[in-house]
């Protein structure tokens, strides 16, 4: 019996307009797998980076509401 095929991810396109000497860097550093798979890994890791500081910023955010509302409660 064959397995069944897995679920295709959606995807969406996106195109860089790259000059000569930034096409001739992303072949010389995307290994074997390819400049697609380099982007790939890339932006997801891009992704990651704006992610954890979102959550930073959020937690730095909730921090100095927190201290406020306290110095508030303490004026009160």
């Amino acid at each position: 019996m064959p397995l069944p095929l897995p679920e295709p991810e959606p995807t969406n396109t996106i195109v860089f307009l790259l000059h000569p000497q930034q096409i001739a860097w992303l072949r010389a550093h995307a290994g074997q797998r390819g400049a697609s798979a380099f982007m790939r890994r890339l932006l997801n890791h891009l992704i990651e980076e704006e992610r954890q500081e979102v959550e930073r910023v959020k937690q730095e955010l909730r921090e100095q509401r927190e201290q406020r509302e306290g110095r508030e409660r303490l004026a009160a």
